[in-house]
């Protein structure tokens, strides 16, 4: 829904390796849900504890997976799961706004360790903790006599200050993000997932409009022209299969190689040269990461729509 106009339909997410921009996860989820809240099934594939996954005679620990996302994912809870499962978040964080040009929450002074809020004008007052956690600081009657109060608030009951129960993990995460080296990293790789998003709601795609209906079935959809995307993608890359030697014998094909690398010149019919359909080939064994690099991004585009649409795998580069 938007201030003009409201419709039904679906978000759909998607996850992708940014070195290699294939799609790694495909998610669809209502229009009024938040963002974040399909990150936990955009990051299943993940091990839910990298320190505990371990081996413990590991000399060299692995590199921890990186995780870009904007700030519809920023959140205190996904922070605080990826945090706890060894995952570097790079997810952009947002900066508290405030109405009327009045001065922000990042302008008051925080200790959380004192429990107090100091406001502009140097007044501190104490942290009321809520049942869930954070709290509020409210500065009441004080506002009233303020000489900053204009450009504080204008409500009767003066400043409110809310703060969150990952009030310090958000906070630290918004002064790495002031980091040039953390610019420059994030600038790097978050576009990547726009340029998928844009392949997948491409017009001969379809992924603006669902062909069909209930979140079930349109996530399938989704998921499908994911995997269709992908497809072509493969083919960018020149991604192949071929059979690969097995007991020292040519010709076994019960075990597959992925290679990369330029394809086999084409065989072109020609008169009495008939061309011999290829021969189906069954892979086996669970399907590899293209890329070695642990990471994942991911993002959501617009909305869903449902009325009908078409989707097939082309990709143009």
């Amino acid at each position: 829904m938007s201030n003009a106009r409201g419709f039904d339909g679906y978000k759909g997410h998607v996850a992708i390796d940014p070195d290699s921009e294939i799609i790694t996860a495909a998610e669809v989820g209502p229009a009024n849900a938040s963002d974040a809240a399909m990150a936990a099934a955009l990051l299943a594939d993940l091990p839910a504890d990298l320190g505990r996954s371990r081996p413990a005679a590991t000399a060299q620990p692995p590199s921890a997976p990186v995780v870009y996302g904007d700030a519809a994912y920023g959140n205190g809870a996904l922070l605080a799961e990826l945090e706890q499962r060894g995952v570097t978040a790079m997810t952009r964080v947002a900066a508290p706004t405030a109405p009327a040009g009045h001065f922000t929450k990042q302008q008051f002074g925080i200790d959380l360790d004192q429990g107090t809020v100091t406001c502009p004008a140097r007044l501190a007052v104490p942290i009321t903790p809520a049942r869930g956690g954070g709290g509020l600081a409210r500065f009441g009657r004080a506002c009233q006599v303020c000489p900053l109060r204009a450009s504080c608030t204008s409500g009767p009951a003066g400043r409110t200050i809310t703060i969150h129960p990952q009030e310090a993990r958000l906070a630290a995460a918004r002064r790495r993000q002031r980091e040039p080296a953390w610019r420059a990293d994030y600038r790097a790789h978050r576009p990547t997932v726009e340029r998928k998003l844009a392949h997948l709601l491409r017009r001969r795609h379809g992924g603006r409009r669902a062909r069909v209906r209930g979140l079930v079935r349109v996530g399938q959809d989704w998921r499908l022209l994911a995997a269709a995307v992908n497809l072509a993608r493969f083919a960018v890359l020149r991604v192949r299969s071929r059979p690969r030697r097995v007991g020292g014998r040519p010709g076994v094909a019960d075990r597959q190689a992925t290679t990369w690398g330029p394809r086999p010149p084409p065989v072109r019919p020609g008169p009495g040269r008939p061309v011999a359909p290829p021969t189906p080939i069954r892979p086996t064994g669970p399907p590899t990461r293209p890329t070695t690099e642990p990471g994942s991004i991911f993002g959501s585009p617009t909305t869903i729509t449902i009325t009908p649409g078409e989707a097939n795998g082309s990709e143009h580069r």
